[in-house]
C-alpha cells in the first residue's frame, strides 16, 4: 500500500472526494463481522482539476455488488437557466386553415 501511495504522490494525484454514502465496499457480513471501507476513489492532478473545476464524484448505492459504483459529473447543471423545450409538430395542425399562414409568419 505504501508503494501505491508513493506513486500517487510522485504523479501529483489527489483524491477528488465524493458525494453520497461514506463507504464504497462492504464484506456483506452482519453486525460485528461487518466491514465497511472506502476503497474506491477517483484521483486527478492539479492541471486536470483546473480544467474541470466543477467535477464531482458520486457514490451510487450498492445494489448488485459489494462495491459502490462511482459516477463522475463534469459540470453542475444551472437550475436557474431555463431549458429550451423540444418542438413537436402535430400533423393535425395541417387541417387548420390558418396553419400555412402561421408557419410562414414564423
Amino acid at each position: 500500500m505504501r508503494n501505491f501511495r508513493d506513486c500517487l504522490s510522485v504523479c501529483g494525484l489527489t483524491d477528488l472526494g465524493f458525494v453520497g454514502k461514506r463507504f464504497t465496499w462492504c464484506n456483506e457480513r452482519l453486525e460485528e463481522q461487518r466491514t465497511l471501507v472506502r476503497l474506491d476513489r477517483i484521483v486527478a492532478n492539479e492541471e486536470w482539476r483546473r480544467i474541470f473545476p466543477e467535477a464531482m464524484v458520486h457514490h451510487v448505492s450498492m445494489i448488485a455488488s459489494n462495491h459502490c459504483h462511482l459516477m463522475m459529473s463534469m459540470k453542475k447543471r444551472n437550475l436557474n437557466k431555463p431549458r429550451k423545450k423540444r418542438f413537436f409538430f402535430e400533423k393535425m395542425w395541417t387541417h387548420d386553415e390558418r396553419c400555412k399562414e402561421i408557419v410562414e409568419m414564423a
